[in-house]
């Protein structure tokens, strides 16, 4: 990039303090002000001369040398072989050091006060009460052999939603700058084309950025800065001098080609009437705990003092600064003290909150990863109710729980299959059929996913525990009825209320165990549900025949409404609530410039919430979490015995009926939805045809030992569900590292490749032997049976990860829409099997079942290729939340 170099010449301003003619407004209407300032208005930039004393200047030079020598790593300032990674704290590749409250330090604070530095601010304001940023210092070493390349990062600082001038930013150098040494080059000019520039490439995709008040120029965005007048300069200084710009300049910084290390510390401040009481809050927080805040006064972003080293915690732990600094009358915290009246709360949610990012900004391609470094997605708060900070133990209760309720639930619904036959001489003696029986399977199948339409949304509404808990006895009380009915319509009746109650595993157990997890943990803790719940299910119907031959069919529905009552006293007791209000940006852990910080920033919104801001400190996986006791109640067991922990929020019910019709036409869910309701209505055929085909002529089984044909679903449980699960985290962190850290929701996808086709070979295997049994022997059947069982979950645990991570936002209407519109579409399966069959035949049924299956697990190829495509289409039809809190409907 060829740039030109500049120097400007102003005299000496250590005296600056007149102010005059008001605040700048940057729009052309400023009057000549005789003095830098009009540099700052005509190029975007300005360096303000001697702002301090060339004196001064070389002893806070030596300072910060001193610091790095200071940790005692083996740097030494006169060694530039010393210059190595190891033997300095964290310092990113851009030379910023950010941790280690570096930014609190005596002589950084002094740098602050210089009166040449607070009086060019105050000329910009025209006003002395000002906030100052908590920025980093900057070492741009000569020698960078040992250190990683700086790449050349073109961005502005500021939301291009948000026009106009919003922040000065300032830097003072401390070394000589000059063409070769390293440093800030700006886009002179820029801030004047910014309106336009956005106007003109509204469209074009945007670099990936840790928040909204980033943008990053492409090379389409530069070429336009070029054809437009731009030009790229490299602002020279002497020590001493302050160069200050709009953050609307296009501008990074380079590195030193020449001999001398650049040596900066950032410093930006704004008017104290641009803060908000949240600002304050924040900036008051800030600065207690020693952290850093970027170059936003109002701390806007705050950061954290734990740097990470090899994607570990550092050795090296300094959480303030090695020199603290006793503020002066210029620089104090008692008017910040005096606006702060917030009381400890119960949660995150008791905050006041404004309105987040919607849908339509984020694409679901998060920072998961970076090097060996994985982010924690959703970025947990310092909350101790924070379900994401519930402890390993405790999260794997509330999986094995919600699983054994799911797996209770669906035997309770499915299981029946081995024992069809046992009614048929009962109910033909009222008049009904095998269609009329076979209805027992379908019917509660059906009412699952209307259990779904109905449990969701108010689980959104009033919370996930009272509903979780609610179904828990509705299905105590569903399979007592099973086992007092009387005939036909009361048992079919009894299974449906049992089938509402069941229809909670598909959609709010998956929901709820996400929820206490972090996108890295999600497929692999999904795979805990899956198995213990296939294997409790595979388990249970194995010995169904035995048990109704023991204890008859009341009996086996009785022994299910005990295991049903045992898991919802273990529910109340240790299944807390898992509903948690989270911003946005919790789901996107985008690559932060500045690491470590997170935004809340929505368009038009000036402000963002403090106390997110503060509990959203980006964390991965190896850094130490603290959580918050002075701001925030603790975790208690009173706390998680009670059953509604927020006020009802009838508006996101509601929202989420609304939210499932408009979820229902997006091309990729409509395509998850279809694959799960064909698969598990196809399984559901399966189930209920495999009884009567052993136990006929010429398997010949007897009633008490065909439950012992689903054997195999305990193989699927123990090797090939862990199998999907750690190989489809493993499958997402590897694409992530190989796609610069970012996670694309379509790499879940992969996995789903084999049970596709595993399910296709035993839909026409199944068909086969059943149409010929004398040609086939009776484990094709057997087999078949549990091979597509084995499909059926392969290809719901691969779309319910899938839609989650597609869409973290709209989590319950996507679970429901999955769920509830499956039952309906497996019901349409299923409903008719035995007319269908008489019809075709088995080879030609459930031919026809295996080539839906392929036909619509190959459409998933598009859905991987055009996925993200797809999400930003319908972005457009989502609805931006303007309510007070985040939601999950869009």
């Amino acid at each position: 990039m060829a740039t030109t170099t500049v120097s400007i010449t102003e005299q000496p301003s250590a005296a600056i303090k007149t102010i005059d003619n008001g605040r700048m407004k940057m729009d052309g209407q400023d009057p000549s002000y005789g003095d830098w300032r009009d540099d700052l208005l005509r190029d975007g930039f300005a360096v303000i001369k001697a702002a301090i004393p060339r004196e001064r200047a070389d002893g806070y030079a030596d300072k910060m040398y001193g610091l790095l020598e200071s940790f005692g790593l083996g740097y030494d300032r006169n060694d530039p072989s010393t210059v190595h990674p190891d033997k300095l704290p964290v310092i990113n590749e851009k030379g910023m050091l950010m941790a280690y409250g570096a930014c609190h330090e005596d002589f950084v604070w002094d740098i602050r006060s210089e009166p040449g530095v607070v009086g060019a601010f105050e000329k910009v304001y025209g006003t002395e009460d000002l906030l100052v940023s908590f920025d980093v210092i900057n070492y741009g070493f000569a020698n960078r052999t040992n250190l990683p390349e700086n790449k050349p990062w073109p961005h502005q600082d500021q939301d291009p939603e948000k026009p106009g001038f919003r922040c000065l930013q300032g830097l003072v150098n401390l070394h000589p700058c000059g063409p070769d040494d390293g440093g800030l080059i700006v886009c002179k000019g820029s801030h004047n084309l910014s309106a336009q520039f956005h106007k003109d490439l509204k469209d074009e995709p945007r670099i990936p950025a840790w928040t909204k008040e980033w943008y990053g120029f492409t090379d389409r965005g530069m070429e336009w800065l070029k054809e437009h007048g731009g030009e790229w300069i490299k602002v020279c200084a002497d020590p001493g001098d302050l160069i200050v710009w709009d953050s609307r300049t296009a501008h990074y910084n380079v590195p030193v080609k020449g001999k001398i290390d650049r040596m900066a510390v950032y410093t930006c401040f704004m008017p104290v009437t641009d803060a908000t009481q949240e600002d304050l809050v924040r900036k008051k927080a800030a600065y207690d705990s020693r952290l850093g805040t970027t170059h936003w006064p109002n701390a806007r972003h705050t950061g954290s003092n734990t740097a990470t080293r090899n994607g570990k915690p550092d050795h090296i732990v300094r959480e303030s600064p090695l020199n603290d600094k006793k503020l002066n009358d210029r620089f104090n915290m008692g008017e910040i003290d005096n606006k702060i009246t917030e009381e400890r709360v119960e949660s995150a949610s008791d905050f006041p909150q404004k309105p987040q990012l919607d849908d339509g900004s984020f694409k679901a391609n998060v920072q998961l990863a970076d090097g060996d470094v994985t982010y924690l997605i959703p970025t947990p708060s310092s909350d101790p109710r924070d379900p994401l900070n519930l402890s390993p133990l405790r999260k794997w209760i509330i999986t094995m729980t919600c699983a054994t309720f799911a797996a209770v639930g669906l035997v309770q619904v499915s299981g029946l299959g081995a024992l069809l036959g046992e009614f048929i001489p009962e109910y033909a003696a009222e008049g009904r059929g095998y269609d009329d029986i076979s209805h027992l399977m379908t019917y509660p199948s059906l009412f699952m996913g209307l259990g779904n339409l109905i449990g969701m949304p108010l689980a959104l509404a009033v919370g996930r525990r009272p509903v979780f808990l609610g179904s828990c006895a509705l299905a105590v009380i569903g399979s007592i009825l099973c086992g007092v009915q009387k005939g036909y319509t009361s048992h079919l009746v009894a299974r449906m209320v049992l089938g509402l109650a069941a229809g909670q595993s598909e959609a709010l157990c998956p929901l709820m165990v996400q929820e206490v997890h972090f996108l890295h943990e999600r497929a692999r803790c999904l795979m805990w549900f899956t198995l213990w719940q296939s294997t409790l299910s595979a388990v249970y119907p194995l010995l169904t025949s035995y048990i109704a031959a023991g204890i008859g069919s009341s009996g086996w529905y009785f022994l299910g409404s005990g295991f049903a009552a045992i898991t919802f006293i273990f529910a109340v007791f240790m299944v807390p609530e898992t509903k948690y209000d989270r911003p946005l940006a919790a789901y996107q852990g985008q690559t932060a410039q500045v690491s470590h910080f997170v935004t809340t920033a929505s368009p038009g919104v000036d402000d963002t919430t403090g106390v997110y801001t503060e509990m959203l400190t980006r964390k991965t996986t190896t850094e130490p979490r603290q959580l918050d006791f002075v701001n925030f109640k603790p975790r208690t067991f009173a706390s998680d015995l009670r059953l509604f922990t927020q006020k009802a929020d009838w508006k996101e019910g509601w929202q989420c009926c609304t939210g499932m019709a408009l979820v229902t036409f997006f091309p990729d869910m409509m395509w998850a939805l279809l694959l799960n309701g064909l698969t598990i209505g196809v399984n559901i055929a399966l189930g209920t045809t495999y009884g009567g085909i052993l136990q006929n002529a010429p398997y010949n089984w007897k009633s008490s030992v065909v439950s012992f044909a689903l054997t195999g679903q305990i193989v699927v449980a123990f090797l090939a569900l862990p199998l999907l699960g750690r190989g489809s985290d493993w499958v997402i962190k590897f694409f992530a590292r190989r796609n610069g850290g970012v996670h694309k929701a379509e790499y879940r996808l992969i996995p789903l490749i084999i049970p596709v086709i595993v399910g296709t070979l035993a839909a026409v295997i199944y068909g086969q032997a059943a149409e010929h049994p004398d040609r086939y022997h009776w484990f094709a059947i057997v087999f078949a049976l549990n091979a597509y069982y084995f499909g059926f979950v392969g290809a719901n645990q691969v779309g319910i990860t899938y839609a989650l991570d597609a869409y973290p936002t709209r989590s319950g209407p996507v679970l429901v829409i999955i769920c509830a519109m499956r039952g309906v579409i497996s019901f349409g399966t299923s409903y008719g099997v035995t007319p269908f069959i008489a019809s075709m035949g088995y080879d030609g049924a459930f031919g026809i079942y295996g080539a839906l299956t392929a036909g619509i697990g190959a459409a998933g190829i598009f859905v991987f290729i055009w996925g993200t495509q797809i999400r930003e289409m319908v972005s457009k039809w989502s609805i931006a939340n303007t309510t007070t809190t985040p939601s999950y409907n869009h």
